[in-house]
């Protein structure tokens, strides 16, 4: 019942509800010997709620520790990978990697994952001709574009950098990361004006993003908008007063 709730909740991206539910299923699960297998399993659901709804690489983690390696390999074969990446844990990811491009070959998920790790472990010049290798569908995928971008700019081509990252971001632009790299691939060729859009579609993701925050008053700063740009770090400093860096520009603004 309380996973009916739990799917329904999903559904209506109800999201306190649904963990919720989850909880609740945990604490009703029967005692042993069946319990441990639906523990299991609850352990995996509560993973993927926590990583794909929440974004918490780090309490995923957590719960897909206590399920057996069998059962995360057969029923989520890629989440493990996924939370590996994201936290950063790139020589551990290639690890898991191996069997499953052994055992994947052709998997155009398995191999982006792939590229992934050869990012994170700033392996820039093996990248690239990885990804041109790559079948034509993984053209379609914003990742393809942003792990380029990221290639080429490390490899000293900013302008071709530029125009990757812009197009990871217009086919995903609800993806933060993507939209503040590509604002970055425009203030990398001095384009402070194109950079606003990105900036400010990421302020539309995260209002009191204090990244988005700060560039933004530095590209205002650039087209000689201080007021502009005084006002932004202003507000960085509301939402986040320990910011060095919306301090230090402030500081140099208002001496000026």
């Amino acid at each position: 019942l309380w996973m009916e709730r739990f799917q329904l909740a999903l559904l209506d991206r109800e999201d306190d509800l649904a963990e919720t539910c989850l909880f609740e299923a945990t604490r009703a699960l029967p005692a042993e010997p069946n319990g441990e297998a639906l523990r299991w399993e609850l352990n995996l659901h509560h993973a993927e709620f926590q990583y794909w709804v929440r974004g918490d690489a780090e309490a995923a983690l957590a719960f897909l520790e206590d399920v057996p390696a069998h059962l995360q390999h057969i029923e989520h074969p890629f989440l493990r990978l996924h939370l590996l990446i994201a936290t950063g844990d790139f020589e551990a990811a290639h690890g898991a990697l191996r069997p499953l491009l052994a055992h994947r070959p052709g998997d155009l998920e398995v191999e982006l994952l792939q590229a992934e790790v050869l990012a994170g472990l700033e392996n820039w010049k093996a990248l690239l001709p990885y990804l041109e290798q790559l079948p034509i569908e993984a053209r379609n995928q914003a990742v393809f574009w942003h792990l380029r971008g990221l290639a080429l700019v490390h490899l000293g081509d900013a302008f071709h950098s530029r125009l990757d990252l812009e197009r990871a971001a217009h086919l995903e632009p609800t993806t933060l990361r993507y939209v503040l790299d590509a604002g970055h691939g425009c203030v990398e060729l001095g384009e402070w004006e194109r950079s606003e859009a990105h900036w400010r579609q990421a302020l539309r993701l995260d209002p009191t993003l204090e990244e988005a925050l700060v560039q933004l008053a530095e590209a205002k700063r650039m087209g000689h908008d201080l007021p502009g740009a005084r006002q932004l770090l202003r507000e960085c400093l509301t939402h986040h007063p320990t910011s060095e860096e919306a301090q230090i520009r402030l500081a140099e603004l208002e001496a000026n």
